[in-house]
Parts: C-alpha cells; structure tokens; sequence
C-alpha cells in the first residue's frame, strides 16, 4: 500500500508506487493515476465539497445513510459480493502538490487541503465501515480544476450508462444461471432487477421473517404456505406510497420490513410457531389481514416519530430506531392479544381501521394497568 510520511504538524505527504499512468487523451491538461489502497487510507487523505455545505464550488451530492447501510448489507450477504468499481478523486489544481513519475504518485495533503472524491463518495464509506483494510482501485485525476472536477461529476453522473433492463432481464431468465441467480441476487437484497421480486427475497433470503412460509409453489412443502403473497406485496406498496424518504428503493423497503417482523417474530415467537403450525387458525398473528393492518399502524408510528424524535429518522433506518419504536408501541401489546377471538372482515380498509384502534387501544390499557380487552371493538367476547 502507499506511504505516508508527517511532514510537518499540518501536511502529510503521500506515496503511491503501486499505480499506472493512464494517457487516455493527448491534450488532456490533467493526468489520471490509477491505483490501489485500502479504504481506511483513503478515507485519510479525501474529503468531498457540497454546495449542501455553502461551498461556492460544491458539486457532490448529500451523503445517504440509507445507501451507505444497502452496500454493506450487499457485502455482509455473500464473499463474492465484491464492488470493482473505482473510486474516483481529484487532486485539485494550484491546491495540492502533486506530481507522478515513473508511475509513482506523490501528494501532500492537510486537514484544509484533501483529495475530493468525485464518484464513489458511498462506495468509498461503505467499504471503510464493512472493512477499512479492504483494497480499492483509485482513479486520481491529478492537477484538475475546479471547473472540471465539476464537468466530470456530471459526465460521470448522466453519460454512464448502465446494461438496459431488457438485457439484464434476458441474462437472469437464462437456464444456466436462472435460479441461482435469483436466490444469490434475492439473498443480497437486490429485487429493484423485476426479475428478482420481493417475494424472491421473502422467500430465499436468510434474513427473511418469513422464509420458507410463503403460499405458493416454490414452497414445496404444502402444509408450509402460510404466508399470503398479496399481504407481502401490501405492505412494500404501503412503504413506497407513504414514505416519500424511502423514494421507491425496494432493496431499503423490504430491509425495513424485514426488521420489524424479524423483531415481531422473536417478540411474540410462540404465537409465531402457534400461526405456523395451526396454519392460522389458531392465532391471528400471520393472516394477510393483520400483516397488512401492523405495517399500517407501525407506520403511522414511524411517521410521528420521524416527525418528532431524534431516535428515529427515514433517511437514517438503523435496526436500533426500529427496535426502539417497537418497543414504544407494539412491543406492549401481549400474546393473548394475538390469540383471541377476532372478528371477522378485517382484510378492507374498515376492517384494519378497526385492528389499528385495537391495538391502540391495547397498547393503553395495558400502560394504564386495565385488562389489556377492556372496550377492544376487535375482540368478541366468549
């Protein structure tokens, strides 16, 4: 890996003699240096300039907690789960003292004067906090201006173009890479291909409440198919139409989902197992109508909360935040909520408006110390 040497208690000087001078363009007035670090190093030397942050030549976008936690879930998901992207940087002219010779780049940089990072910028965090000692390829543009730097985040960011989806879609649709593609890329959480769904996820993934469990074919088990497809459809539709922050990522949605029932089905695991194996007759916890009427509900939770708490933040999902509403909310409710006698008629929009009072109402009684049924419209009384 490079060198770095103190130079004095401001600057640093950095050396890389693992790199390759690349002579794309004859008349390019900057040099492109292309080599290999760690990410924990390279977090050292870059930094990024926002307009967000008043700065008058800013052009990087806003950093997305969000984004930063789906990369790392894609790596944490499989060893091969690898991004050979580079990271691209820019060694600013008439800022930074740069130069490169015999395909050795050496730079100086201080706390005022860094690399910027120009593409890659979440790449780049995620990398670092999965593993800071993983290797990233580095492209520096060396002695570039401010101008350009701009005119290449925005090259960068409109003229790449990605394989159409007609292309991807024939390539995962191929017999020799059908299924494991789609159980390797659901695992990952990778569903916004079409071809890879929700319900590839819901049923494939390790991280999946309700692995193995859904009803339909590709549960081969039949006493197994449990689980409802259209309340799994629901309830991600729900998230992408009343979560603006959420701005369609499947991928973030059904991490979301996955944490709240995960969560639900350690807190009220025997009504869990009682659902699974009574095929939901005799508890409520899995019918399409109480799956559906929970997210709802946790919704309306999550959105004041968003609103109005510092713990929880749409544009910052943590497991943690989640855990911590949940525990404000439906934790409260107890297994004999789940198990009594319901009413019937709960999958219409009437129907959930009644669970969601319920369990509001639930919820209240038992703060308040009240047995948890007490005026509960829900429950029919035996």
């Amino acid at each position: 890996m490079g060198q770095f040497t103190t130079i004095n208690d401001y600057e640093t000087e950095y050396i890389s003699k693992e790199g390759l001078l690349l002579n794309q363009r004859e008349g390019c007035e900057f040099k492109i240096f292309t080599f290999k670090e760690t990410a924990s190093n390279v977090k050292k030397f870059t930094n990024v300039t926002r307009q967000a942050d008043e700065k008058k030549n800013g052009y990087q976008r806003i950093l997305k907690p969000n984004k930063i936690k789906s990369i790392i879930r894609y790596l944490e998901a499989n060893d091969n789960n690898i991004i050979p992207n580079n990271i691209v940087i820019a060694l600013t002219l008439d800022k930074m003292d740069s130069s490169i010779n015999d395909n050795i780049l050496k730079f100086t940089f201080s706390e005022d004067e860094q690399a910027l990072v120009i593409d890659g910028q979440h790449r780049l965090n995620a990398i670092n906090q999965f593993d800071g000692d993983e290797e990233i390829l580095v492209t520096a543009l060396v002695g570039i201006s401010s101008l350009e730097q701009a005119i290449q985040f925005i090259t960068i960011n409109t003229k790449s173009q990605s394989a159409a989806k007609t292309d991807v879609k024939s390539v995962l649709n191929a017999e020799f890479y059908k299924d494991t593609l789609t159980k390797r890329l659901a695992n990952a959480g990778i569903t916004n291909l079409k071809t890879s769904t929700v319900l590839d996820y819901f049923h494939n993934s390790n991280n999946s409440p309700f692995k193995g469990y859904l009803d339909w074919q590709l549960t081969t088990v039949s006493e197994n198919r449990i689980i409802q497809l259209n309340a799994l459809e629901q309830i991600v539709k729900l998230c992408k139409n009343e979560i603006e922050e959420f701005n369609d990522d499947e991928d973030l949605i059904i991490y979301f989902l996955s944490v709240i029932w995960n969560k639900l089905k350690i807190r009220f695991n025997e009504c869990w197992e009682l659902s699974l194996s009574s095929n939901n007759k005799e508890c409520n916890l899995l019918k399409k109508s109480t799956i559906v009427g929970v997210t709802e509900y946790f919704l309306s939770e999550a959105i004041a909360a968003n609103d109005y708490s510092e713990f929880f933040k749409f544009n910052n999902i943590t497991e943690e935040g989640i855990n911590e509403l949940l525990e404000k909310s439906l934790f409260y409710l107890n297994n004999d909520f789940w198990n009594s006698n319901w009413k019937k008629g709960l999958d219409t929009s009437a129907g959930r408006a009644v669970l969601k009072s319920s369990i509001k109402k639930t919820v209240d009684n038992i703060k308040k110390g009240k047995d948890w049924s007490e005026k509960v419209e829900l429950v029919i009384s035996s």
